[in-house]
């Protein structure tokens, strides 16, 4: 295989755990529009997210309001820090609830 075609066979690179992807807007039927994108959580799997707007600014807009809030609003509690004697405890003070 030549050099040119090694690159068709490599795949993507995952997103760094946090961030999203490319934003992708449509118009939907009934005139508004639909912002997307691919959103890598704490726990590595990437979903999408969505929002819609009557303009694409709108939608996109909305969309990146949702992206930060999902940045911020992740927990404080448990970071990659945290040390499985601390999840214990976590864990143990949640049943004793």
């Amino acid at each position: 295989m030549s050099r040119r075609h090694e690159s068709l066979w490599r795949p993507r690179q995952a997103l760094p755990i946090g961030t999203y992807g490319t934003i992708k807007s449509t118009r939907q039927r009934n005139g508004s529009w639909r912002a997307t994108t691919r959103y890598r959580d704490e726990d590595g799997i990437s979903r999408p997210v969505d929002r819609f707007g009557a303009t694409k600014g709108q939608a996109q807009n909305a969309l990146r309001r949702a992206l930060a809030e999902r940045t911020n609003s992740r927990g404080k509690l448990i970071t990659r820090d945290t040390t499985l004697t601390e999840l214990a405890d976590l864990w143990l003070a949640e049943k004793a609830v």
